[in-house]
């Protein structure tokens, strides 16, 4: 009877040592990035010679016609296309580019290979990638990801979970005014938002939304924040802008 040899993983000598030969590193980690410069730019920032995989499937969604415009500017410029967005954010096509169901298509090997590392995976990618990958390890529908919000200035981390399933935690990696934490237990940030959506940009403060547009004594109030997004914006992770009311 012939036995099998069995495969071993590569060995610790081979994690230790960085992709310059010499830099030893502290622990066995598969980087994959986006091949857009700001994301090699994050991988990059603290020198650590980890191989990175540039993967153009981490690319963000592809806007098509759109590319560089606000989602603010869209909703003015084209209301047609914009209403479909409203009713359909998943299935609706950018002009030219992609829609969320175009991209969660082309992540599926991304999530194959992921799960195929034998060791901790870092993805360096944008907000929409990123909403579709969080709503597959959190098991919740894809067609749901455009409202998922992300917190910023921290790592999303998933770990393998008894019985099946992830856990996610929240690692916070640089402190600033634009710092968020999204709320684990409802997964749509509702606890750091005066809007009643999920769908909404992270983070949001009380000072953009007024509770006194004027002073009857004459005091000075914050600006007013005009949007044609209204408060339901239908794709979380968009930028908004303040215009100030004349």
């Amino acid at each position: 009877m012939s036995q099998e040899t069995p495969v071993h993983p590569p060995t610790q000598d081979e994690y230790q040592v960085g992709t310059d030969g010499v830099t030893p590193l502290p622990f066995p980690c598969h980087i994959m990035s986006s091949t857009m410069p700001r994301a090699r730019q994050t991988v990059d920032w603290e020198n650590i010679p980890y191989p990175v995989e540039m993967m153009s499937n981490l690319n963000p969604l592809d806007k098509g016609d759109f590319t560089g415009q606000e989602l603010e500017d869209i909703a003015l410029t084209h209301p047609d296309w914009y209403n479909e967005l409203v009713a359909d954010p998943f299935y609706t096509r950018f002009p030219g580019g992609e829609c969320y169901g175009d991209l969660t298509s082309r992540l599926e090997s991304i999530v194959v290979d992921i799960e195929q590392q034998v060791g901790p995976v870092l993805v360096v990618s944008h907000v929409s990638v990123l909403q579709v990958l969080v709503a597959y390890f959190r098991n919740t529908p894809v067609e749901d990801c455009t409202g998922i919000a992300l917190p910023l200035n921290t790592v999303l981390k998933f770990t393998p979970a008894k019985g099946g399933g992830w856990q996610e935690s929240q690692h916070r990696i640089l402190t600033s005014p634009s710092t968020s934490e999204c709320d684990l237990q409802s997964y749509d940030c509702l606890s750091v938002s005066p809007y009643s959506t999920p769908m909404i940009r992270t983070p949001v403060t009380s000072q953009m939304f007024p509770a006194n547009a004027g002073s009857s004594k004459g005091e000075s109030s914050p600006p007013e924040v005009i949007s044609p997004l209204g408060d339901h914006p239908p794709i979380w992770g968009d930028h908004l802008y303040s215009r100030r009311s004349s």
